[in-house]
């Protein structure tokens, strides 16, 4: 049997008793009457049966991103890299990293991070369409990546108090989804799942803005890294 399992791929064993008064070959011409031809079956003599491995279904392969064993460009894309299938909260955890990388762009320059964000935005639209999907899945990222790097173009300074205001004012109307956002994410099609998170960047940054002229300018905050003159 164990020669049986190597050459055929495509059978998996499972555990099964033969009827009484059926033997090794008996019960081999009766699994051969009842299997698909061109379906390898076996029964070993411990009454052990491989029976033909129904492969996943094209829509299974399509929810995993992944076709013979491979990610897809677009999947892969669509899921941050990965981080989608993060087993714990993949939104929020994709979100920090967007925070992190978008302070580093924007330390370099803003313009830097601006085309940082419109890359995400287009090349995210492209991705999310290619996998097939019509609604937002919690292992789809990309659109994270791309809101929180518009939310962080609110910014004046880059510092340490608005990096964490960015962060948590994007994650709460992610959460709210309040008037526009809500909107966008009532709608089906990879430009509702990115729009909606794009939304919410372009509200974040606006609030921050505002937050930023006012008379306390706390946002200014501790510990401050210059990235503008």
């Amino acid at each position: 049997m164990d020669g049986f399992q190597r050459l055929s791929p495509l059978v998996e064993v499972q555990e099964a008793k033969p009827p009484g008064g059926f033997q090794g070959k008996a019960l081999t011409v009766l699994l051969e009457t009842i299997t698909p031809r061109g379906v390898p079956s076996h029964v070993d003599k411990t009454g052990a049966v491989l029976q033909p491995f129904r492969p996943a279904s094209p829509h299974a392969r399509r929810a995993e991103g992944t076709e013979h064993g491979i990610m897809s460009m677009g999947h892969w894309i669509a899921s941050g890299g990965g981080i989608g299938h993060a087993r714990f909260i993949p939104g929020t955890f994709a979100a920090l990293i967007a925070m992190v990388t978008g302070a580093a762009a924007l330390w370099i320059s803003p313009r830097f991070l601006i085309g940082l964000a419109i890359a995400a935005s287009l090349i995210g639209l492209w991705a999310v369409h290619a996998t097939g999907e019509k609604s937002d899945q919690p292992w789809i990222v990309v659109d994270e990546f791309a809101g929180m790097w518009i939310a962080l173009l609110g910014l004046h300074r880059l510092s340490l108090t608005g990096l964490i205001a960015a962060f948590l004012l994007f994650r709460l109307l992610n959460v709210l989804k309040p008037g526009p956002v809500g909107w966008a994410d009532r709608k089906d099609g990879a430009v509702s799942i990115m729009a909606d998170d794009l939304m919410a960047g372009l509200l974040t940054a606006a609030l921050l803005f505002v937050l930023q002229y006012l008379p306390t300018g706390w946002l200014w905050g501790w510990l401050p890294i210059d990235a503008l003159p």
